[in-house]
């Protein structure tokens, strides 16, 4: 699992939702499927619950502490927090298909605006990419 991976998920349960489109409906094609699973490519699963519930499972099979996501499917590119106790992850998404790419900063730190290359550069945004689990 990376380090700021780690950092953000290390506990914490907080309460999340999905955010409406201005005309009320969310734009569907980018709605991250509750339920549905991912693979990182480390081997690592996430699981994205009903009711904004993240839970992710490392290559050995060792659970990570709960936590909880919000989507915004209102901007460009979409926005995803992904929250703990020890503070809430900012960061962007795409999702195309079976693809789903994540790329957000350590709590405290802004919100990216792009997609980055991963660096070992402390605080830096991180990128994931994650495809469904079948």
């Amino acid at each position: 699992m990376s380090s700021a991976l780690a950092i953000i998920l290390t506990a914490g349960v907080l309460t999340g939702a999905d955010v409406p489109a201005p005309d009320g409906k969310v734009a569907q094609e980018q709605v991250i499927p509750p339920g549905s699973r991912w693979v990182d490519t480390e081997g690592e699963v996430w699981e994205f619950g009903k009711g904004g519930q993240l839970q992710t499972t490392g290559a050995d099979g060792k659970k990570d502490a709960p936590s909880r996501y919000v989507l915004n499917t209102t901007t460009n590119p979409p926005q995803i927090d992904i929250i703990t106790i020890d503070g809430t992850g900012l960061g962007i998404y795409r999702l195309k298909g079976d693809r789903l790419e994540i790329c957000w900063a350590c709590p405290g730190t802004e919100r990216p605006t792009k997609f980055v290359p991963n660096t070992d550069e402390d605080g830096a945004p991180v990128t994931e990419t994650l495809t469904r689990a079948k």
